[in-house]
């Protein structure tokens, strides 16, 4: 075999991503009073929030804020993350 050529017998591997997950939700203090946001912007999360509970739809809601996403707007309805805590030490 040759080097630098790749063969039909040759396997290739797949590269995991490796990067870590963030949050749809963020609070930056000096952004917006240090409230939460949608990740990257200006928008609160509770500003969505009273959007939501004043009955709008969220073709409604998207179409009013510049710069919001499907994925944005569905962060409000999953669940936050809870962070993993390391396991509690062995009681003597």
């Amino acid at each position: 075999m040759r080097r630098g050529i790749i063969t039909a017998k040759a396997e290739s591997t797949m590269a995991t991503d490796t990067t870590p997950k963030r949050s749809w939700i963020q609070k930056t203090p000096g952004v917006c009073g240090g409230d939460a946001c949608i990740r990257s912007t200006r928008i609160t999360v509770w500003g969505l929030a009273s959007y939501r509970k004043l009955g709008l739809p969220d073709q409604r809601i998207l179409k009013a804020i510049q710069g919001l996403t499907h994925s944005g707007l569905r962060a409000l309805s999953s669940p936050p993350a809870t962070p993993r805590l390391p396991p509690a030490p062995p009681t003597p």
